[in-house]
């Protein structure tokens, strides 16, 4: 396989996404209680979100809630959300690279593990949303026909599932038009390549090695996300390589 870039100077990243599914002896309501003795050095500014607002026996009978954070935080270009059964951290653009992120991760895992809250991981994930200011298909190693016809139109939308090797999955989503919304409320209609790698690890001691496990999910995810960009698209975002600033 060819060298892949170490970063691009052009980003196309609008989110990245490290999401913890886990289980805990404490009881629900005192987990955010909790994270924030946790992580009230770092995060301190904690605000609800809109499902705190549903009656709890809402929110653990419904399965799209189940896994919702109920609170969160921001510092920098990280924002932190707990749930009773989820802790995620993410980056939002400007992306700060993969060693930063890694680290704010780790080290907000840490904390967490320190606090004793976790006593079973049930899935970890990294996820990475890349949206472009033009229509990528016809740029992307993206070809899909029926009926003998090739399937060009800007409004295509895919999804796929792939199964790599020891027990991670990965879920790939491609959209030709999407809406993109800006933090000052603009939008504007781009593309988008979704790439979301996960293992389910119920008997694996992630909180005991979390950066073994991290760097596979996101060089699973870099490969993915580069062997889809041709050459020439590829260049437009100005690739740095090995040592190179």
């Amino acid at each position: 396989m060819n060298e892949l870039p170490i970063k691009l100077k052009n980003c196309p990243i609008k989110e990245a996404i490290f999401e913890v599914r886990f289980e805990s002896t404490f009881p629900p309501g005192a987990v955010f209680g909790i994270s924030y003795n946790a992580l009230k050095e770092k995060y301190a500014n904690f605000e609800p979100l809109p499902i705190t607002q549903l009656p709890e026996s809402v929110r653990d009978s419904d399965p799209d809630l189940f896994f919702q954070p109920h609170y969160r935080a921001k510092r920098d270009t990280f924002v932190v959300q707990i749930g009773p059964r989820i802790l995620s951290i993410n980056s939002i653009e400007p992306y700060p690279g993969w060693d930063n992120y890694k680290s704010e991760i780790l080290s907000v895992l840490e904390a967490i593990k320190s606090s004793n809250l976790v006593s079973g991981v049930a899935r970890i994930g990294l996820r990475y949303r890349n949206v472009f200011a033009n229509q990528i298909l016809k740029d992307i190693n993206f070809n899909v026909r029926i009926n003998d016809l090739d399937v060009t139109n800007p409004e295509t939308s895919f999804r796929t599932v792939f199964d790599e090797d020891n027990g991670f999955k990965t879920i790939l989503q491609i959209a030709g038009e999407v809406a993109v919304k800006e933090a000052d409320g603009s939008t504007y209609t781009g593309s988008l390549i979704d790439i979301d790698v996960s293992f389910m690890a119920e008997e694996v001691p992630f909180l005991e090695n979390p950066e073994t496990f991290l760097e596979i999910t996101h060089s699973i995810e870099k490969t993915h996300f580069f062997a889809l960009l041709k050459h020439e698209f590829l260049q437009s975002f100005e690739p740095v390589y090995g040592d190179g600033v």
